[in-house]
């Protein structure tokens, strides 16, 4: 089975810096310390930031959060080159934790040189799409899509939306990137919380609409971390994404570091499938209004080929993928059957695996074999049923310069 990986960018993150013999530091409502990024390694009276300058993007009065917001400080005084602040709510600080101040505006311009260097580091190992943390305009995709162009690979960008900017500028955003990631972690921090859900469904509407594939991500099954079963709550979250009209759900902390990574994603594919099973695409394509763009030869071809699908029972759609086109854009409209997209291009064959419904299919020189010849082929794999009809259909260019083939075969 094609597996495809995504390389995540860190982006503009800023971050605790090191400890005195690496050793966490127990923080304790109402104890006062300095915080600094001048100073390389820190203790518990003076920790150490990662973002040189830091200081002086803080006010009197703001609040700092610390790992996801599970550690909030309060900002006392601005000194020279360092800051004196208060917790409001302690925990264990360790060390590299992430920190996030939504009142501050840090002058984040291109790309960091760490992302430089790791990006060109997974684009030579073959990686087969980028996410980019903390995108706040459409400009943050076309640096680095610039940047990809002058080291002679292009992958698709998925835009993870963490802020208030970012989800200000969300329209613009979605026009310009390949994908977008709701990263509710940070944006958990940035924003109120009780406007977190209403945001993601909003981003996944809107994602939907244009036909763009959006991952639903972080603590969504969080405590399977150190327990073998999730919430109800989690399920249910999981499940709502998937209603809402999510292309993909993402586990992070569970499978990185968590005690049941196995079990995690078995779960998680449970409610998937359960959830999947229950709903009426029918009824949600009209409920959301997502119709063919106006003027779109291959959204309005695309929409009548799941419609002809309906009618006909058919076992299959498969998609001749040449550029992947075509199957985005027929994976938008939600067929009831599966799509199959056939190619002998790796790239693309890994591309469409983050495309609702589709299962892509390596097939050596498949643009030079007949249709017979490729129905045998997946009808082997098990992924065919003798005596019913499949739709095959090539490429349809965007532009509508030149229309693809729609065939309807019966399986033999």
């Amino acid at each position: 089975e094609p597996i495809g990986i995504m390389q995540d960018l860190e982006g503009y993150r800023i971050r605790i810096g090191a400890f005195k013999d690496h050793k966490p530091i127990i923080l304790k409502e109402g104890k006062r310390f300095e915080i600094s990024s001048k100073k390389k390694i820190g203790n518990k009276d003076l920790i150490t930031i990662s973002y040189s300058g830091f200081e002086k993007y803080l006010r009197r009065g703001y609040n700092i959060y610390i790992d996801d917001g599970k550690i909030k400080l309060k900002v006392i005084k601005v000194k020279k080159n360092k800051a004196e602040v208060k917790v409001i709510s302690g925990g264990i600080l360790k060390e590299h934790k992430g920190i996030n101040v939504p009142k501050a505006y840090f002058d984040f311009e291109g790309i960091s040189e760490k992302d430089k260097k790791d990006l060109s580091f997974g684009l030579k190992m073959g990686i087969d799409y980028v996410a980019q943390s903390f995108v706040r305009t459409p400009d943050d995709i076309k640096i680095l899509r610039r940047f990809m162009k002058k080291k002679g690979r292009q992958v698709p960008v998925f835009a993870k939306i963490e802020d208030a900017e970012g989800v200000k500028n969300i329209d613009k955003i979605i026009e310009v990137a390949d994908g977008i990631m709701v990263a509710r972690g940070d944006m958990g921090v940035c924003l109120s919380l009780e406007k977190v859900p209403i945001i993601q469904k909003k981003i996944i509407h809107k994602c939907n609409r244009m036909g763009k594939p959006v991952i639903t991500a972080t603590q969504m099954l969080d405590s399977m971390m150190i327990n073998k079963q999730p919430t109800r709550a989690e399920v249910a979250d999981v499940a709502n994404a998937i209603i809402d009209g999510t292309d993909l759900v993402m586990l992070s902390q569970e499978t990185a570091v968590g005690k049941y990574p196995q079990e995690t994603v078995s779960y998680m594919d449970k409610i998937i499938v359960n959830t999947e099973r229950s709903l009426n695409y029918n009824k949600m394509l009209v409920a959301r209004d997502i119709r063919p763009a106006n003027n779109n030869p291959s959204e309005a071809m695309s929409f009548g080929l799941r419609n002809l699908a309906q009618l006909i029972d058919i076992d299959a759609i498969i998609v001749h993928a040449n550029s992947g086109n075509t199957t985005k854009v027929i994976a938008k409209f939600r067929p009831w059957d599966p799509i199959i997209a056939i190619s002998d291009n790796k790239n693309i064959i890994n591309e469409t695996l983050l495309y609702w419904g589709v299962r892509p299919v390596f097939i050596k020189d498949v643009f030079k074999k007949e249709i017979a010849s490729i129905l045998k082929i997946l009808l082997k794999k098990g992924m065919l049923s003798k005596g019913r009809f499949v739709i095959f259909t090539k490429g349809i260019k965007p532009e509508g310069i030149k229309f693809g083939s729609i065939d309807i075969f019966k399986v033999k």
